[in-house]
């Protein structure tokens, strides 16, 4: 499992089968979302909030081994990331959304906070292909919403339900996203084609400020990150969630 450490400035990978740190490297800022690449290539989108600027670092995982690649200079902070067809995705925290190319070239450039639209401020995105088609899935924590945009950065739905408050973290599993609500302190499930919003997880099942959610499909296993809230000092771990029948 690969994992942002933002107060560390470090991506850290980790296996599952011992739980132990197999490899890290330091990058040029706060790394927020990451998205993976072909041929065993990861995109970090990453943050500098002193000099509000970011950047595009590539990494290398092949052989269980991170190395840096290649890194792309942006001009405002970098939230969000996803791929598709030799494309990235990325959201700032200035309201924005681009479409570029591995290069770093802009093909689309979309501005909504100044618009009517439920997009204030993007946070993660995920791209899912539903039906051979790509579509691009933002949390948006100001509006409590989560926008579904297709690959031209134009809104084609918007989902939101009072279960859901301050979404972060997006992971797709085949036609659900899952959606960690950080104020809401519970793990959200997203039914696309019915867009029904249900708690999947919540306090109950030590749920308490989630920021990011990840699905093993093999195992069946879901892993669970927090960031730090009123009275917890150590967040410095992840917690796993065994799926037992239909429920966890």
């Amino acid at each position: 499992m690969l994992l942002t450490d933002r107060n560390n400035n470090s991506v850290k990978l980790v296996s599952l089968l011992t739980s132990s740190l197999v490899s890290q490297v330091s990058v040029p800022g706060c790394p927020w979302d990451m998205c993976l690449l072909p041929c065993e290539r990861v995109a970090i989108s990453v943050y500098d909030v002193s000099a509000n600027t970011g950047s595009i670092q590539f990494l290398d995982t092949r052989e269980q081994k991170i190395s840096l690649g290649k890194s792309m200079t942006m001009d405002k902070q970098c939230r969000g990331i996803g791929y598709n067809n030799d494309c990235l995705i990325v959201s700032y925290f200035s309201g924005e959304l681009e479409k570029m190319d591995l290069e770093g070239r802009v093909l689309k450039k979309v501005s909504y906070r100044s618009s009517e639209h439920d997009i204030e401020n993007p946070f993660y995105l995920t791209v899912v292909i539903e039906d051979q088609t790509a579509e691009i899935y933002v949390s948006d924590s100001n509006t409590n919403t989560i926008t579904k945009l297709d690959m031209d950065l134009s809104i084609l739905q918007t989902f939101r339900d009072p279960v859901l408050r301050d979404p972060r973290g997006i992971t797709a599993v085949e036609n659900q996203l899952l959606i960690s609500g950080l104020a809401s302190n519970n793990i959200v499930q997203l039914d696309l084609p019915s867009g029904q919003m249900t708690q999947l997880l919540g306090e109950d099942e030590g749920i308490q400020g989630p920021d990011s959610v990840c699905y093993n499909q093999q195992q069946t296993k879901l892993y669970v990150t927090c960031i730090p809230l009123v009275g917890i000092s150590d967040f410095n771990f992840v917690k796993v969630y065994w799926k037992t029948g239909t429920f966890y």
